[in-house]
């Protein structure tokens, strides 16, 4: 049974730790999370049908969806103008709204920090729970398809807004030698905070709020 004035934030696994700490601060009292996997990118088919699974299960307890998934993560290649806006327009069962930027990488910091933090170089940007989920993340990919994507880079950079590189790097360096192995390229961390992703979440939660 729905409840008019509750939110329910339907999101991407990758964003998980992030947003149980925000609502562990309070800035998510009353909202409901709900998760697909993490990074479904490399597997549209399955993407689609989880992400569509838990709008049915949310609309079911709200009337108002905050969806935490980029433009850029949903790709139909058999009909590329589909994206994940049309992917919500498909469940009309509960009013959606999104956090208007292209991944979750743009969710934690924009364009011009992340110029900043690359100091001329070429990164590839890393979300922490990508390194535990590599083969989920990088679905098939093979040697051919990393050679493609990683070595034009000049290092991979992890986000980090929890200390997860330093504990890994403590407890477990192995884990980081093998991944930036897989990848051809040296591996990095930045100390990033929640800022840019709270203050997008209040933008969206107070619109969804405001609009009824």
């Amino acid at each position: 049974m729905s409840n008019g004035d509750s939110i329910t934030i339907v999101s991407c696994g990758t964003m998980r730790n992030a947003l149980e700490r925000l609502k562990d601060e309070g800035l998510l009292d009353g909202i409901d999370l709900v998760f697909t996997d993490v990074c479904l990118k490399e597997r549209p088919w399955e993407l689609e049908r989880q992400l569509k699974e838990k709008l049915n299960e949310a609309g079911d307890r709200s009337d108002k969806l905050l969806v935490v998934y980029g433009n850029r993560c949903f790709y139909d290649s058999v009909n590329p103008e589909r994206d994940v806006d049309k992917l919500l327009h498909e469940e009309p069962s509960a009013r959606c709204d999104r956090i208007k930027e292209h991944s979750c990488v743009e969710m934690m910091v924009s364009e011009d920090c992340k110029a900043d933090m690359s100091k001329g170089k070429k990164v590839y940007w890393i979300m922490p729970p990508w390194i535990e989920n590599r083969d989920d993340v990088y679905y098939e990919w093979d040697l051919g398809k990393r050679n493609q994507t990683f070595p034009q880079n000049d290092v991979a950079m992890v986000l980090d807004s929890s200390g997860f590189f330093n504990d890994l790097m403590e407890n477990d360096p192995e884990k980081i030698l093998e991944f930036s192995d897989w990848m051809g390229v040296p591996m990095d961390a930045v100390e990033i905070t929640l800022d840019r992703f709270r203050g997008l979440l209040k933008e969206r939660i107070e619109k969804l709020r405001t609009n009824g």
